[in-house]
């Protein structure tokens, strides 16, 4: 530390703005080229724009300081007169509050939770009292109280300053331009200022430092006029060359002195901990699998589990795992269908844990009577095979395996921390999150923040038993203060993921379909088989389903079925015509990926250079192909990155890809990838798919009564569909000339995929009723029988 360099301890952060641009690298080059070692890096009213600036600061070598700028409310005894004399405004100030040690920091942190908790916007100095320990509280700022006290009510000064744990002041040149107005104070009157609270500070044993306050520039903004230390020690020379260097140099240093080094935010991974989790974990997982694949293992079973539990276990993971699958085993318990997103079903341990009924291992025939197991290596998946007598007991050989590799969810080394997403149905959501209240403590469950302009996730982070919330993040109450519904982080979730440990549970209404569908037909989703070829053939035409294309208005049956009923998927499915579930899963990874379909698979299946097999439909088929052609796994998974996030590959890798002989046009379709989906996403998306076809074909009154008491909540729509095949198709074609000429703002658009599966409904011979008895309203959809069934359906709880 240079003891004759001044510190700034006002530089300001503006909250509002977006921080850690261009301009300020510029700010901080420049004061790093002033000489500043230190500097007071200041929220104003907040502190999420501190985590990036923090950084941008010490990558130019400076040490922020870190603090936030704070309107507070004193509670003043006063005479009513004397109240009457004072605008209100006098009831609170601002002021800075540093964090001078990890401690202090946790005391920031929950003084920010409770400031917008009891008083958003403002602070109550007695809720920051008792949270003082490790935090340096200076006044200052525009709203300076202990100023605005000894100019006008300098009798009074002394106690005011006896608040504060130092003094600051600032150039009267300063203060002139901050405090001008109806005052009208002049240079003396401001020199006399400083000069009575450098006398307070002396009386009190108070620090007195001289700051300019100085604001971090946003993008567009000129530079602040930085002031060198000798011209700051002459703008204070009227206070003497002793009291100057004091209050400019000295006090500033031995300030600085006092702040311990800690990090904003912790730069560990702060997970749950279980007693004994490794051990737990390991027989979970090896129970499960002997129950599936018998004792002993088999080789190839028993080498994949053991090496993502080495890794699971060396890194600290077991714990998250046991709560997923706690979680997982609660909706199962509750008869609710959770899919898992994401890369989970890349991870046996997942798999067995029953975090995802996605098995991650290479195609092959499992009898379940004697559990003899074939592995079919030049499967394109599991689901492809179809059933067959097992010539070893006469049982039923099903097929099963996905084939995805474990590094898509764990990492080379599998240091990549559980991202565990589910879809779940929405009156469950609430259900799954208060499950976990339960067990770990309401407490120890906050959900994921955001900034405003970026959507807020779903799930939940399990805050562990040794961390307090506080000691990451502020908090934000949501909720009456007498009944606090739940605790969402200040900080953005994207910097709280590396941290906390978390869980998801995304809502969604064919979640809810399925549950439906379930109770309805007494048929579970699980028991429905994925190659059914009936049910296959829906994603090629429409003849299972008993109507014409023309009358379908479209070549596919795919309405109603997710992800598989947008024109744009349509029509691929036109194209290519899927007769098996690996190439489904082909199409829903080339349809939820960027640069994969359009000038990419598209054309080479086209010209007859690729398949709808050989293309690049997910980002494990390129892991799984590199391999194929002889490259080494860590190689192939670190091209795999690069591709599946746009990247592109480097010069060394083509070449390494020209000495394997990689095809060029394979070489040329990963150049032009931006996106590409994981597999274990698509495989999950294609098994919905395939259930809720598999109802529509075989249980169609079921279905659309289903469909519809989870997707319409407008009687004006059921009244349409009421009125027949005819009326729907005109509505159809209406809203589809509008959306030609609007786009997909128009208002009625979202309408246009449930009428889709109206016309179908009606097509097949169904229809929708309202008997005017019933009170309240009930719609009704009837067979070509008696059977009818009322929508929406009575025992859904939505």
């Amino acid at each position: 530390m240079d003891k004759n360099q001044r510190i700034e301890f006002g530089v300001i952060v503006a909250e509002s703005k977006a921080q850690g641009n261009e301009t300020a690298s510029l700010f901080f080059r420049h004061m790093n080229e002033q000489g500043y070692e230190f500097i007071g890096l200041v929220g104003q009213y907040g502190i999420r724009s501190l985590v990036s600036l923090d950084r941008l600061a010490r990558s130019f070598g400076i040490k922020p300081l870190l603090g936030l700028e704070a309107l507070i409310v004193k509670k003043r005894e006063r005479t009513l007169s004397a109240a009457a004399e004072h605008d209100t405004e006098d009831d609170y100030f601002s002021c800075y509050i540093y964090a001078l040690s990890s401690l202090g920091k946790n005391h920031l942190f929950r003084l920010l939770s409770l400031w917008m908790k009891y008083k958003p916007g403002r602070m109550d100095a007695d809720k920051l009292q008792p949270l003082r320990t490790g935090m340096l509280v200076m006044n200052g700022c525009d709203k300076d109280e202990l100023l605005h006290t000894v100019l006008h009510r300098p009798e009074q000064a002394e106690a005011v300053a006896a608040f504060y744990d130092a003094l600051m002041i600032k150039p009267a040149p300063l203060l002139q331009g901050e405090q001008g107005g109806a005052a009208c104070f002049t240079r003396a009157d401001y020199e006399q200022a400083n000069r009575i609270i450098y006398e307070l500070g002396k009386r009190l044993g108070k620090p007195v430092i001289a700051t300019l306050n100085v604001r971090v520039p946003n993008t567009g903004e000129s530079l602040p006029t930085l002031i060198s230390t000798d011209e700051m020690l002459r703008e204070f020379a009227y206070l003497g060359e002793k009291a100057a260097y004091e209050v400019v140099v000295e006090q500033p240093n031995r300030l600085a002195a006092l702040f311990e080094h800690y990090d904003l935010l912790p730069t560990r991974r702060l997970f749950p901990v279980i007693e004994n989790s490794a051990q737990k974990l390991r027989s979970l997982c090896f129970k499960a699998a002997e129950d599936q694949y018998g004792s002993p293992l088999l080789d190839r079973v028993k080498e994949r589990l053991n090496s993502e539990l080495d890794s699971i276990i060396d890194h600290e993971f077991a714990s998250c795992y046991l709560i997923a699958a706690e979680a997982a085993g609660h909706a199962a318990q509750h008869k609710q269908p959770v899919g898992a997103r994401g890369s989970a079903g890349a991870s046996i341990t997942a798999y067995f844990t029953g975090i995802t009924e996605i098995n991650p291992l290479p195609p092959h025939y499992l009898c379940k009577s004697c559990k003899r197991v074939e592995w079919i290596d030049d499967a394109g998946n599991g689901f492809d095979l179809i059933d067959r007598t097992c010539p070893q007991c006469g049982g039923m050989m099903q097929g099963d395996g996905h084939n995805i590799p474990q590094e898509m969810f764990l990492g080379v080394q599998g240091e990549k921390a559980p991202n565990i997403d589910w879809i779940v149905a929405p009156e469950y959501q609430a259900e799954a999150e208060n499950e976990l209240k339960r067990k770990f403590g309401k407490e120890k469950i906050v959900y994921p923040g955001t900034t405003d302009h970026h959507p807020q996730p779903a799930g939940v982070y399990v805050v562990p038993d040794h961390v307090e919330t506080e000691e990451v993040t502020p908090v934000i109450y949501q909720g009456a203060d007498s009944e606090i519904q739940r605790e969402m982080t200040y900080f953005d979730y994207r910097l709280l993921d590396p941290i906390w440990f978390r869980l998801d549970f995304i809502s969604n209404d064919y979640m809810s379909a399925l549950r439906l569908l379930q109770d309805l037909t007494g048929v579970h989703p699980q028991n429905i088989p994925m190659n059914d070829p009936k049910v296959l053939s829906l994603f090629r035409h429409t003849e299972e389903l008993g109507v014409s294309a023309r009358q379908l208005r479209s070549k596919v049956g795919t309405y109603g079925i997710p992800e598989m009923n947008v024109p744009f998927v349509r029509d691929m499915l036109e194209k290519v015509l899927p007769h098996s579930f690996s190439e489904l899963v082909q199409i829903s990874g080339l349809s939820h990926g960027t640069g994969t379909w359009e000038d990419n698979a598209w054309p080479l299946i086209q010209s007859g250079e690729g398949t709808i097999r050989s293309v690049i439909g997910c980002r494990d088929n390129v892991m799984l192909d590199l391999i194929h052609y002889g490259i080494d796994r860590q190689t192939a998974f670190a091209i795999t990155d690069r591709v599946r996030r746009g990247e592109g590959l480097l010069p060394d890798q083509v070449e390494l890809l020209e000495r394997h002989s990689v095809p060029h046009w394979y070489r040329d379709a990963l150049s032009k990838i931006k996106y590409a989906f994981p597999k274990a996403h698509a495989v999950s998306y294609v098994m919905l798919a395939l259930r809720l076809a598999f109802y529509k074909l075989y249980f169609p009154l079921e279905f659309y009564a289903a469909y519809f008491t989870v997707r319409v909540r407008d009687d004006n729509l059921f009244d349409l569909i009421s009125q027949g095949y005819r009326d729907i198709a005109e509505r159809l074609q209406t809203i589809e000339i509008a959306i030609a000429a609007n786009g997909s703002e128009y208002p009625l658009s979202e309408d246009k995929s449930t009428l889709e599966v109206a016309l179908e409904m009606t097509a097949r011979g169904f229809r929708m009723t309202r008997e005017p008895q019933d009170n309240p309203v009930v719609y009704w959809i009837h067979d070509d029988t008696v059977k009818k069934l009322a929508v929406p359906l009575q025992n859904c709880s939505m």
